[in-house]
């Protein structure tokens, strides 16, 4: 590739000025040979056959001088039907005024029309200027509206990728809120199954009941036989069995008030979506405390069923943002932070409703009243 100094070689000496086509007829006299420049000419020379009046060219390339001509006014005309349009995107806010994907890809499409006229005006223009010597006045004009026009093509483009972000963060967000939709499990928790899967005594684990009393410490009686735990902890697993089995069907219940979120008054829905909120919060420590006293399921068992409940009071944290319309969880929303939002004020809605310890303090007084309830009927046995 050439130098751009020697790019266009020095114009024939008959040649003294580039041409703008309103000068043709004052020179054409003068002119006795063609001044197109032959790029392809090994020696980079230029045409000089016999010029053709009333154009400065000779009659070979008078055709590519109009063709060229033809082009350029094609492009013109192109892009002065979408100036208008493009003015329009960048006046006042510019891409800010976008909020859907649909109008912001039809006003990049509207934008990216006029750049391509402005290109293909571009290219004409270069070849009239270098290698027919036509002078182009307006080229520095033409440069910045090209300039201009691609700025307003990237900012469009940023804001597109913007808004697809958003897009796919709501989507996301409305595919975490349907699990809502799903109703919870019904509540089976088995004394007698083993962390290993199987049911009845392990020939494996010594025969003692695993059970971890409120003391921390392992229970040191030895099952019935066909019994994983002793008889006293068969009946407080029994009793709190009961009772959790209680707070699985409240939270059932809330949750169909949630997924019903959209009937009555704002503050009644609130109140449901926090309801059920509190509900599974109920439920987790529930089932943490009643795994790590009994090790009723297999861990990985254990393990899914909290993080479908975590996961669920996210997604219910979510349709409390929504309802509540704060512009903080709008933000999270758009930029994809919503989940982290959901967990960072959950802790405000734990707060607000007192929730830390309710299983700890179930178990503690469910485990005194068996205890008592063993204990008279021993010494009823006894007397």
């Amino acid at each position: 590739m050439l130098p751009k100094s020697s790019l266009v070689p020095p114009m024939p000496s008959i040649v003294r000025n580039n041409l703008s086509l309103d000068q043709h007829s004052k020179h054409d006299m003068q002119l006795t040979t063609c001044p197109v420049w032959l790029p392809d000419d090994s020696n980079n020379a230029y045409c000089n056959l016999q010029a053709a009046p009333p154009f400065p060219f000779c009659a070979d390339h008078i055709g590519e001088y109009c063709t060229l001509q033809e082009a350029a006014g094609a492009a013109g005309r192109e892009s002065d039907a979408l100036k208008a349009m493009v003015d329009r995107i960048t006046a006042e806010d510019g891409a800010d005024i976008y909020t859907t994907l649909r109008e912001l890809k039809t006003a990049r499409e509207v934008a990216a029309l006029y750049f391509g006229a402005l290109e293909r005006q571009a290219e004409v223009r270069k070849v009239l200027r270098v290698r027919f010597a036509v002078r182009d006045d307006a080229q520095s004009d033409f440069e910045a509206r090209r300039k201009a026009v691609a700025a307003v093509i990237q900012r469009l483009t940023e804001r597109e990728c913007i808004l697809e972000a958003e897009d796919k963060a709501r989507r996301a967000a409305a595919n975490l809120r349907s699990i809502l939709e799903v109703p919870h499990k019904p509540f089976f928790c088995p004394e007698n199954v083993h962390p290993s899967g199987s049911t009845g005594p392990s020939p494996s684990v010594e025969p003692q009941c695993p059970t971890i009393k409120l003391t921390s410490q392992r229970c040191t009686q030895t099952p019935a036989v066909g019994q994983r735990l002793c008889m006293l902890h068969v009946v407080t697993h029994t009793s709190i069995s009961v009772l959790h089995r209680a707070l699985w069907n409240a939270m059932e219940a809330a949750r169909t008030e949630v997924a019903g979120v959209g009937r009555g008054s704002l503050e009644t829905q609130m109140a449901a979506v926090k309801r059920y909120i509190t509900k599974i919060h109920d439920v987790v420590e529930a089932i943490q405390l009643h795994q790590t006293t009994y090790s009723c399921r297999i861990p990985a068992e254990h393990d899914a069923l909290v993080k479908d409940l975590r996961k669920r009071i996210v997604a219910a944290m979510l349709v409390l943002g929504e309802l509540e319309g704060g512009q903080e969880f709008q933000t999270a929303l758009r930029q994809g932070h919503a989940e982290a939002w959901a967990l960072e004020h959950l802790g405000k809605v734990a707060k607000d409703h007192g929730l830390v310890g309710h299983a700890a303090a179930i178990s503690l007084t469910t485990t005194r009243t068996v205890r008592g309830f063993l204990a008279h009927r021993w010494f009823s046995g006894h007397s």
